[in-house]
């Protein structure tokens, strides 16, 4: 068997980049993909103050939406209990090939439904990354 072995972290210090070579900042910006967010009409949109609170308290993930960043083309995984798959905030964006279940060892990560509701937890932290935008459902994902 073998076993972890503790390992040294070197801090480096910060890399220095000459900007000047680069052109300017908004050179960087993709603004043929950038579109203002619209309205969300999620009910649950309001509630998720780590996303949209209207100070400098928030994730500033409008912000980055606005910019064009999206979490388009990329897959995210998510260690946790079970995923409701069927979940209509997240039925767009699952994807069956991308996961498992680890509880039971087999590709079907459907929760246990107990007294407790005790294994579902998966499907709440999917739906921060991956609910559906805009389908007056529940919540709004970060990607």
């Amino acid at each position: 068997m073998e076993f972890q072995s503790p390992r040294l972290r070197v801090k480096r210090d910060p890399i220095s980049i000459d900007s000047s070579s680069y052109g300017e900042p908004e050179d960087t910006i993709n603004t043929a993909m950038s579109q203002p967010v619209p309205t969300l009409n999620d009910p649950m949109w309001e509630d998720m103050w780590h996303l949209s609170r209207k100070d400098d308290l928030n994730m500033k993930v409008v912000e980055a939406w606005n910019l064009g960043v999206t979490g388009k083309g990329v897959t995210v995984t998510i260690l946790d209990d079970g995923i409701e798959t069927n979940h209509p905030d997240l039925i767009q964006n699952y994807d069956p090939l991308s996961s498992t279940d680890v509880n039971d060892n087999d590709s079907n990560p459907t929760p246990r439904y107990n007294l407790l509701d005790s294994n579902r937890h998966g499907t709440r932290c999917a739906g921060q990354v991956a609910a559906t935008a805009n389908n007056s459902l529940c919540s709004v994902g970060i990607a």
